[in-house]
């Protein structure tokens, strides 16, 4: 949204982080868009019901870290500021939950902090995918490392694999989902504290996030597709179900991978009967005609087979 105009006013941003549970909160927005015949906005009152929420979205969508309200919040608010008793925006109006439509008294809106740091990526024209270099498992408390890439932030900063981590900057994490909540909040250039346990002792490091690696791989000709070798990103991306073994990265929408039914995300596992463990193993595809080829699909074994 961009207009001419010149000494407009603007409302102060406050700082989400600081928000505690009750604090008195006020939602502004337009509700049911044009069903009002004026351009006066509506103003509803409420407090802040939790933090750090994670709602999962009918399809497969999950909002992360988000502020949850019962302040009114109905259709036509979304976008609409968030602001505390001084004024100032912690938060965007962004949907509600109900059964009937209508406001229920369970909304949630973005927290302020996120936001800015996501304008600050968009203003720079440019979208960056923040990388840690790392996985983690659930554990009895915190997450335990479960994947370490040799050359990523988390290698640098020191940890290991079998290192429970147990806060995330001023955030305790207490399992997966505090995990991914605290990464909904990170940026490319972000220094993040953690705190972790290794071998019972309380240890402490700084983790500076990086951009994710590209994920270009190597191509494919007769099949239109790109394939590499898995490392740890390219697992936590993909979601795969192992740590080793080569992967497809792109398939051409009108190429012969994709009439064949491949997918970004297939493990190819074998050709012909012959192993496949790195992306050279793969250069015999080109000269084949006949070709019995397994691929591992998110835990399923899958045959297909080609005659040229």
């Amino acid at each position: 949204l961009k207009i001419k105009g010149q000494d407009l006013p603007a409302a102060p941003f406050g700082d989400s982080d600081s928000l505690v549970i009750g604090e008195w909160v006020v939602a502004l927005g337009n509700p049911f868009g044009f069903l009002l015949e004026d351009n006066q906005p509506t103003v509803t009152v409420g407090v802040v019901s939790a933090l750090h929420r994670s709602i999962r979205s009918t399809g497969e969508m999950i909002f992360r870290d988000m502020i949850q309200t019962d302040a009114a919040i109905n259709p036509g608010n979304s976008g609409g500021p968030l602001i505390d008793l001084a004024g100032a925006v912690i938060g965007i109006n962004t949907f509600i939950l109900t059964a009937g439509g209508g406001s229920e008294g369970i909304g949630f809106a973005r927290p302020i902090n996120i936001i800015k740091k996501k304008m600050r990526e968009f203003l720079k024209g440019s979208k960056l995918t923040p990388w840690l270099g790392l996985q983690v498992s659930r554990t009895d408390r915190g997450v335990k490392v479960s994947s370490i890439d040799s050359t990523g932030p988390a290698k640098k900063a020191g940890l290991e694999i079998g290192d429970i981590i147990i806060r995330f900057n001023n955030r305790r994490i207490n399992g997966p989902v505090d995990w991914e909540n605290g990464l909904a909040s990170v940026v490319v250039g972000d220094t993040i504290h953690l705190e972790y346990l290794r071998n019972n002792k309380k240890l402490s490091t700084r983790l500076f996030v990086t951009a994710a690696p590209s994920v270009r791989g190597s191509t494919l000709n007769k099949f239109s597709i790109e394939v590499k070798g898995i490392s740890p990103y390219l697992q936590q991306n993909l979601n795969l179900p192992v740590n080793k073994g080569v992967v497809i990265v792109k398939v051409d929408p009108v190429g012969l991978g994709a009439r064949l039914g491949l997918e970004v995300g297939d493990i190819i596992t074998s050709v012909n009967r012959r192993k496949i463990r790195k992306v050279d193993d793969l250069k015999i595809l080109e000269k084949l005609n006949q070709i019995s080829m397994v691929i591992n699909r998110k835990g399923t074994r899958l045959r297909i087979y080609l005659g040229i």
